[in-house]
């Protein structure tokens, strides 16, 4: 399964990538890296999209990526309007900070089940 990491603290994330070294992981610093890696690579199932990012945020990312088939997990320290980001989206959420097993049943629940 691939996965793209769009955040701009990407050490919360790669100690979770390494332990799920079974999965390619990428990694983008903001929504304008985000959008420029989708210009060279496609096949992505699952994004985890910070909402607060400099440059550009998550919210941004959202309006301007053309979903096709990817999951996207938003992820954040503040409050979300889950029920306003699911009309934008947003397959599922993942609050920070998270654990292993908060990670993990996110990658669960929403991997094309061939693949966890």
């Amino acid at each position: 399964m691939n996965i793209l990491i769009v955040d701009d603290h990407p050490e919360i994330w790669e100690s979770l990538a390494s332990d799920f070294s079974h999965h390619s992981f990428s990694f983008a610093n903001n929504g304008v890296e985000a959008l420029a890696f989708f210009d060279n690579f496609t096949d992505i199932d699952i994004i985890f999209l910070d909402k607060e990012m400099p440059g550009m945020g998550g919210l941004e990312f959202l309006r301007r990526f053309k979903k096709t088939t990817e999951k996207i997990i938003i992820s954040s320290g503040d409050y979300l309007n889950k029920d306003e980001l699911r009309t934008k989206g947003v397959d599922g959420f993942l609050d920070k900070p998270f654990s292993m097993s908060e990670f993990f049943e996110v990658i669960a629940s929403h991997a094309p089940k061939k693949t966890v």
